[in-house]
């Protein structure tokens, strides 16, 4: 499944709605991006579950006084020096700046790590359900190093699957 193109792609609220599928484990219709407003930037930002922002379609008036319609968009994202993706939020001619993750944990109670939504950003979450399966079953067995550079995630991840952290609820596949 092709990527989703994250510049320059407008949002005109046609077609676009909450419940965009987008790849998400590779299965849309299960795991559909969700789109939410950002609190205090209710009518002016959406942040989804993987962690894209966009501005929503709106009139402003300009300082002759005249109306002017902006249209929403997807907004692109800046990198930290540690990596995390931050957006600059602009009302009002002031500027916020405000980290993707954080806008996720807030505004869907996912608690997700910071570089990995850098990782995917726009292209789902890394790791599918059956992914996780083996990295529990082989948990013990293959070091949790080993076991990031297979499945090209972070020894951070690794370590809160094995430890029950995340993706509680998948139980490991049954070796026979």
């Amino acid at each position: 499944m092709p990527s989703q193109q994250i510049t320059g792609q407008l949002f005109t609220g046609e077609g676009d709605s909450m419940d965009t599928p987008l790849s998400m484990y590779g299965c849309p219709e299960v795991y559909p991006e969700r789109w939410a407003p950002i609190p205090d930037w209710e009518s002016w930002y959406d942040i989804s579950t993987l962690g894209r922002c966009r501005s929503l379609p709106r009139t402003v008036t300009c300082k002759d006084g005249r109306p002017f319609t902006v249209q929403g968009r997807i907004l692109l994202p800046r990198k930290t020096g540690h990596g995390y993706l931050r957006y600059a939020l602009v009302r009002d001619g002031k500027q916020q700046d405000a980290y993707a993750h954080v806008l996720v944990r807030e505004v869907f109670g996912l608690d997700i790590l910071p570089n990995d939504i850098s990782r995917r950003h726009g292209h789902g979450f890394k790791l599918t359900e059956a992914q996780v399966r083996e990295i529990k079953a082989l948990a013990g067995q293959v070091s949790q190093r080993e076991l990031a550079k297979r499945f090209g995630v972070s020894h951070t991840a690794i370590s809160q699957i094995v430890n029950r952290q995340v993706w509680k609820d998948v139980e490991p596949c049954k070796q026979t």
